[in-house]
């Protein structure tokens, strides 16, 4: 399938899958860059799936359906500008945060920024642990920038659709927090789970779980937000 003219219904549904609307309204995404598209390629079945180009692309496996864009819409679609093939995939089912498993560890994530919250993700799978909360406040998982920061990666983990960081229940969580305990000297159990909060907003004041601080000089304000993240993962490796 060929398609030209911006006011075709397909290239207006491809295009919005830069925004968390289109994504929830679909329920699908883009995969962008030549490796990544490889690496999810192979977690999907074949009639699930399809690619976007532009003209004269080649596509990775040709076989696969394909819609081919003019080169000024293919433009407006990859949001990244890669200059390759997109893959289209079904958004991976989201579960109940209800659901999770209270044996193994979880992390609640609420960083706004698409960029943060996919190198959680990636550090996630490197450090092993599954369960990602993404709370209300949070950028949608699977909006570009995300899916490029995590590598792909976050199609690996287990994503639960989670409550407004306010309406946490927090007495059993750690957080990461300036002003909290050092984390050296933090005990937490194999069934740690930690709150990720919104940068520039940190943690609720009303939180009553464990704060855990990450010593450092005084030369540096804070540390970003999934590199604070990845200390604490890296600390409890193995888990």
């Amino acid at each position: 399938m060929k398609i030209s003219s911006s006011s075709n219904g397909i290239f207006k549904e491809l295009k919005a899958l830069s925004t968390s609307k289109g994504l929830k309204e679909q329920g699908r995404t883009l995969v962008s860059g030549r490796k990544i598209t490889h690496e999810v390629f192979r977690k999907y079945s074949s009639k699930d799936i399809f690619w976007v180009c532009g003209p004269n692309m080649e596509i990775p496996t040709p076989d696969l359906k394909n819609i081919e864009l003019s080169a000024e819409l293919f433009h407006e679609v990859d949001s990244l500008g890669t200059k390759a093939p997109l893959l289209s995939v079904p958004l991976p089912t989201k579960l109940a945060w209800t659901d999770l498993d209270s044996q193994t560890p979880a992390l609640f994530c609420a960083a706004t920024d698409p960029s943060n919250l996919g190198a959680i993700a990636r550090s996630m799978v490197a450090f092993g642990v599954e369960q990602l909360v993404v709370l209300k406040e949070a950028a949608h998982p699977f909006l570009p920038r995300c899916l490029r920061a995590s590598s792909g990666l976050i199609f690996d983990l287990r994503i639960f659709d989670g409550p407004s960081i306010h309406e946490l229940d927090a007495s059993n969580l750690f957080a990461l927090d300036m002003h909290g305990k050092d984390i050296a000297k933090v005990e937490a159990p194999q069934n740690w789970k930690l709150l990720v909060g919104e940068e520039g907003q940190g943690i609720p004041k009303s939180f009553k779980g464990t704060r855990v601080s990450i010593p450092m000089t005084k030369k540096a304000e804070s540390l970003n937000v999934a590199i604070a993240t990845s200390i604490w993962l890296h600390r409890r490796y193995p888990v």
